[in-house]
């Protein structure tokens, strides 16, 4: 949990533009089925919550006070962060990979429509939903 953790301030350290100024060879292609915003959708006791958010060439984890998106922080360390991903017509996995291959943090996704998705993470299933 402390290297996730440690891992996470790392990369929202590196994090800090939005800029889309390296836009070839990118180490991450989310399939169109999962491209768009996920989360949780609001009902009578919780607010809209996006989780994720998928580009045709990026992955970016959504909060409240910023989004962490993972081609710019590759492209701001390149020496420290590199990343590949793997995809079939009903399953996404992302490895944000530091210091080669000391640590990785891997996120893991799997389609159950094309409104929703599973986000499996250390062993945990958690349903997703289309937010747009």
């Amino acid at each position: 949990m402390k290297k996730l953790i440690l891992l996470l301030f790392a990369i929202i350290l590196f994090s800090c533009s939005s800029d889309d100024n390296n836009s070839s060879n990118s180490a991450f292609n989310p399939p169109a089925w999962i491209q768009g915003t996920w989360g949780v959708k609001a009902d009578g006791n919780t607010p809209e919550t996006p989780l994720y958010k998928f580009t045709s060439n990026n992955l970016c984890q959504l909060s409240q006070a910023t989004s962490l998106c993972w081609k710019e922080s590759i492209a701001q360390a390149p020496s420290i962060y590199s990343g590949s991903d793997v995809s079939t017509d009903s399953s996404y996995e992302a490895n944000l990979i530091q210091s080669q291959g000391a640590v990785t943090f891997t996120l893991k996704f799997k389609k159950v429509s094309a409104t929703k998705i599973i986000w499996v993470y250390n062993g945990i299933n958690s349903e997703l939903e289309k937010l747009n």
